[in-house]
């Protein structure tokens, strides 16, 4: 069995490719080298691990605002900062090294999960002043790939007891293109459980609680953890 996971809320300049060689491995001097090594021969339209299981992406939200609620489209807004950790080997850094930002322009020679958002109506990625994500190497070829978004999404709305009324808002996500053959989904937990609030004020609303569930959806003829 899959899994859906779903929120209820109420420059870097790359070189010429070179060979591995002792000025920038395994003593890591010069990161650029080191990358570029990293990037001989690797084949951003594969998974990582294609062959074996499949890649565990663990997400976390940092919700900064949230809201309006719309009870004429039955939609909510909310702005946050979304986070997902995985794990590619082929990227595993010097032992000497770890924890290193690096351009997000790397993005583009990488696999990456093709997370989308299932009940969103729009999206976006905020650019001011410049592109509002960064792609950070930990240790041990883990990546973490964070970006700051606003997302419409869909909320039925059940008014029959407005004004005192109590509405359930879910964000859900999953993989686009990947069962769960090759993704699972799940929230990164720690002390807040891998969703933050960023002292949320709502005009019409009072936010009492949120609840995190993952679970698997049937799409055509697959499984999609979501």
């Amino acid at each position: 069995m899959g899994y859906m996971i779903v929120l209820f809320a109420i420059a870097f300049q790359f070189l010429p490719i070179v060979s591995i060689n002792e000025t920038c491995w395994p003593t890591a001097n010069n990161l650029t080298c080191v990358l570029n090594d990293l990037l001989l021969g690797y084949n951003k339209y594969q998974r990582p691990n294609y062959t074996g299981d499949p890649i565990r992406v663990e997400v976390y939200l940092m919700i900064i605002s949230l809201g309006p609620i719309f009870e004429l489209d039955m939609s909510f807004t909310m702005n946050l900062f979304f986070r997902q950790v995985w794990t590619d080997q082929r990227l595993t850094l010097p032992n000497q090294v770890s924890n290193v930002a690096v351009s997000t322009k790397l993005l583009s020679a990488i696999w990456k999960p093709d997370t989308y958002f299932i009940n969103s109506h729009s999206a976006y990625l905020h650019t001011t002043p410049t592109f509002n994500h960064l792609l950070r190497i930990l240790e041990n070829g883990r990546l973490l790939y964070s970006s700051r978004l606003t997302i419409k999404a869909s909320c039925s709305n059940f008014l029959k007891r407005f004004p005192l009324d109590v509405q359930l808002c879910p964000l859900a996500l999953s993989s686009y293109a990947y069962g769960t053959k090759d993704i699972i989904y799940d929230w990164k937990l720690n002390a807040n459980n891998g969703v933050e609030f960023e002292r949320l004020k709502l005009s019409q609303f009072d936010l009492f609680d949120h609840k995190i569930s993952r679970r698997e959806v049937q799409l055509n003829d697959r499984l999609f953890s979501t």
